[in-house]
């Protein structure tokens, strides 16, 4: 874009930023710009509006580390924050304690404390859309590979984000990746779920059922009283689970559901 901007003697300048709309309402934003150092000189005045950094990055080009780079900080953070939260909830721990615990302490990113409100509330009005931010990880992992740089952890984080697109989340706030992953999937394993089979409509015939069986009786024996229950999880991914009900011969030791489906599987 800057040699074609040249080539029309049009003077080109990148300058992406750091921050969102609140930031950018106080004036508050930071600008990475890449361009001739006169050209930056001519639109100072006009950055300094909204924001109250420059960082004069370099020649043309050099102004998109603030999208391939340091956003990292920012969209690594988040979604790392949001998995800590979810494993502390699945123990038991309220979110509550969790924010006041965590807020605050060096192993928390700042900006954090921000989105504890739109956690809390439910409201992710988009400051920055959490589609924007997955599609800035994109253009990292493109300029990445371009690069021959190994981006394994952006490339990970893409891709959930992207899960949370699918779920409905793309518009929202990116912290809204809090919610899909504490809210959005039935994560207790299968030890965890009650004994008692849920009634559920699966889209399992009764002869894909019976296959089941069938194998399990070979597997273990057609003496072991081996029962195959359907039920399904509170997840979305609307698969369905199988538990396996042994009543074991007698002298031999009850096997549990686990040590059934690893020996069928």
């Amino acid at each position: 874009m800057a040699a074609e901007a040249a080539r029309r003697e049009v003077h080109f300048v990148d300058a992406p930023v750091t921050g969102s709309a609140p930031a950018a309402a106080e004036a508050k934003l930071i600008f990475w710009v890449g361009a001739d150092p006169a050209d930056l000189e001519r639109i100072r005045p006009l950055l300094l509006c909204m924001g109250n950094k420059i960082v004069h990055a370099g020649g043309h080009g050099t102004g998109n580390f603030r999208e391939n780079g340091d956003q990292s900080f920012v969209r690594h953070g988040m979604a790392a924050f949001a998995e800590a939260m979810a494993l502390g909830e699945g123990l038991g721990l309220s979110p509550k304690m969790l924010f006041d615990s965590l807020l605050g302490t060096p192993a928390v990113a700042p900006f954090l404390a921000a989105k504890r409100e739109k956690i809390e509330s439910g409201n992710y009005e988009a400051e920055f859309p959490l589609r924007w931010m997955q599609k800035d990880m994109h253009l990292a992992s493109v300029s990445a590979y371009e690069s021959g740089v190994a981006m394994p952890l952006t490339n990970a984080v893409k891709e959930l984000y992207r899960l949370a697109m699918r779920e409905g989340h793309a518009t929202r706030d990116f912290s809204a990746i809090y919610d899909y992953l504490t809210s959005s999937h039935d994560v207790t394993t299968i030890d965890q779920r009650s004994p008692a089979p849920a009634k559920c409509t699966t889209s399992l015939s009764n002869r894909n059922i019976s296959f089941y069986e069938d194998r399990a009786q070979r597997t273990l024996g057609s003496k072991s009283g081996t029962r195959l229950d359907v039920c399904c999880g509170g997840g979305r991914d609307r698969s369905a689970d199988f538990r396996l009900v042994s009543i074991p011969p007698k002298g031999r030791a009850a096997e549990t559901t686990h040590q059934l489906q690893k020996r069928i599987r």
